[in-house]
């Protein structure tokens, strides 16, 4: 899963140069991202990583890697090689920036990071969840990051403590990441297909008291390349309008699970200001 962004137009990140990346290994550094796991979900204790299962899988071959700023943690990410599907991947458990930092560009630096030593390591894929819901990470994902998605999984986490994820089901795509011995991001060849077409709309969005109110189509189009939409702040909207917020998850997740049923793959996220399409192609 990957930490809450919000934009944040004060935020501002050094060089690369000055970003240390750091494998953590120690019983004191897993503390320090214990502390940014607090910062960063708001979670309660129960929801943060105890400290001896961190070690044990850092010991077994997971990757914790720390992104420091003058000698302080700004940023993580956690991965764990395993098997899903008879593939060997590094499965992406967290990954977290300082909040003052999530709109710098510092969570992306930590993935291709990531990838560069999970390559490293042997490994062509690596995995994740997120909220499909959310525009900003789903533009991180599929476009900065080049995943695609053609699975989705309802209620991952259950009922979470964080305050962020209240209000609506905790539901997530799974990313995938393809990535080449170097590290570098593989791309969907179906991007191609999405770059001539504009697809045809799931559905439609209007206004409601500054809210976006989705109405999905009685059916889904049977074209080669599809839109969904997804609203604007959608994070504040499971603070405030939790029964909107809530409409909107039953609504997509119908959708969303039928097209990767019949094949779709999510390859694309146009943005418009805080809200955006995905773009969904058929092979």
């Amino acid at each position: 899963m990957t930490s809450p962004a919000a934009p944040s137009p004060s935020s501002s990140l050094p060089p690369a140069a000055a970003v240390e990346f750091r494998e953590l290994t120690s019983v004191d550094e897993i503390r320090l991202v214990q502390a940014m796991e607090r910062s960063v979900w708001g979670g309660e204790d129960i929801d943060i990583s105890p400290i001896l299962l961190m070690v044990a899988l850092v010991k077994s071959g997971a990757l914790l890697l720390g992104a420091f700023i003058d000698g302080t943690l700004r940023g993580f990410a956690f991965s764990v090689p395993g098997d899903r599907h008879g593939q060997r991947l590094h499965w992406s458990h967290m990954t977290g920036v300082d909040d003052g930092l999530r709109s710098a560009g510092l969570g992306t630096q930590l993935k291709f990071e990531q990838a560069r030593r999970v390559a490293a390591r042997g490994y062509s894929r690596i995995q994740w969840t997120y909220d499909p819901l959310q525009s900003l990470n789903a533009h991180l994902n599929l476009v900065k990051l080049g995943a695609r998605a053609d699975e989705y999984a309802e209620h991952v986490y259950g009922d979470s403590s964080s305050d962020l994820h209240r209000g609506a089901p905790t539901d997530r795509f799974i990313a995938t990441w393809q990535i080449d011995a170097n590290g570098t991001p593989i791309r969907s060849p179906l991007l191609a297909r999405a770059a001539l077409e504009d697809g045809v709309p799931a559905g439609t969005v209007t206004r409601r008291e500054g809210w976006d109110v989705y109405h999905a189509a009685p059916s889904l189009p049977d074209t080669p390349v599809v839109r969904v939409p997804v609203p604007a702040r959608f994070g504040a909207m499971l603070q405030h309008a939790p029964d909107l917020a809530l409409d909107w998850r039953l609504q997509t997740r119908a959708q969303f699970e039928a097209l990767f049923a019949a094949g779709y793959h999510a390859v694309d996220f146009r943005r418009a200001d805080d809200r955006g399409d995905y773009i969904l192609v058929r092979p």
